[in-house]
């Protein structure tokens, strides 16, 4: 389980995103990619280990209809976690349309 409010050490970033929507979306975290549905409410946290990265970039968001990339900064398997709990890959849920 993580909480919001755990410190991380300086090498080590998070990406909080929570669905205020009335539908689920779909979230797909590169480079792997790993698929995870999002439902009304449900809050996805990714913790990326960048210490090893030639630079530090951050994480890059790319929305489209219905979800949302991500490339988590230089870390190709963040730490993934949906309501506290670690996070399930999900590629058997219908893909979400706006």
């Amino acid at each position: 389980m993580i909480s919001s409010h755990e410190r991380l050490p300086a090498s080590k970033q998070k990406l909080e995103i929570c669905n205020e929507g009335t539908r689920a979306i779909e979230v797909m975290v590169e480079m792997t990619p790993e698929r995870y549905v999002l439902r009304p409410k449900d809050k996805l946290v990714l913790i990326a280990d960048a210490e090893d990265a030639p630079r530090v970039e951050g994480f890059t968001l790319n929305f489209y209809d219905g979800g949302i990339q991500i490339y988590a900064a230089w870390d190709g398997q963040p730490s993934a976690y949906i309501n506290g709990q670690p996070a399930e890959t999900d590629y058997s849920t219908e893909a979400p349309t706006a």
